[in-house]
């Protein structure tokens, strides 16, 4: 329960960081308040655990100071104010995650230092923000480095640009597929991806299929700087 989980998480990381893991089999542990972790912390869910905002509730605030594993989890229905289901200015890497169902008016996942995405999925997520909150339907990555590989976006949402990953900083994509994603203002582009950013990033072995722009960019979309595209696959995106 999360009462449970509070109690060992403030432990953990009140000792400058650990290890969490879970001994109740297939559970889910539903918030009422965001968590902040602010030391080297990694939670292990087994593949078992799903942790669920409630459609109230945002999930995690990871401070600058922080090196912070997420594997083999569900994060869902998670919404602060508004605002950001996870918010990292630290050190992020999820890994074997899933992200889904997250409704809000900004992006689930906002990324203000380093972030690492491997192996994981973002699906049926919606950000129905307005202007620049309205970036990003799974990731806004906003102050990066960010790496995504070997992961999935599917049927994300954005209302002003991105309708999965909206970057202002560096970008590097590779071995992931990005389908069904929406950017829906008449105004708006990058169906899956949009770059604006000065700094060069990368899609590499990378599918982008069946998304949608708002005016331009269905597929992807690169404002600024250079976006190196390499043995990849872009069809049937519309705008």
């Amino acid at each position: 329960n999360q009462a449970g989980f509070d109690s060992v998480l403030a432990a953990v990381d009140g000792s400058g960081g650990g290890t969490i893991t879970f001994n109740c089999g297939t559970a889910t542990i539903v918030f009422t308040n965001r968590k902040a972790i602010a030391h080297a912390v990694v939670i292990d869910g087994g593949g078992s655990i799903t942790l669920d905002g409630g459609g109230t509730s945002a999930l995690f605030q990871i401070y600058a100071s922080a090196n912070v594993t997420l594997r083999r989890l569900t994060l869902q229905h998670g919404v602060f104010n508004g605002g950001h289901m996870l918010e990292n200015f630290g050190s992020l890497r999820l890994r074997e995650v899933t992200v889904r169902n997250n409704i809000s008016g900004a992006a689930p996942l906002l990324n203000q230092n380093s972030l690492v995405v491997e192996a994981s999925t973002f699906a049926d997520n919606t950000n129905n923000g307005a202007g620049s909150s309205g970036h990003g339907g799974a990731i806004l990555n906003d102050g990066g480095p960010a790496t995504i590989r070997f992961s999935t976006f599917s049927n994300n949402t954005a209302t002003t640009g991105g309708g999965a990953i909206y970057s202002t900083s560096t970008l590097n994509v590779s071995n992931s597929t990005f389908s069904g994603n929406r950017a829906t203002a008449s105004s708006s582009g990058g169906g899956a991806i949009y770059v604006d950013s000065s700094d060069a990033g990368s899609l590499v072995h990378v599918t982008i299929a069946d998304n949608s722009g708002g005016t331009f960019g269905g597929g992807f979309y690169s404002a600024n700087g250079a976006l190196f595209v390499s043995r990849s696959i872009i069809a049937n995106n519309a705008n």
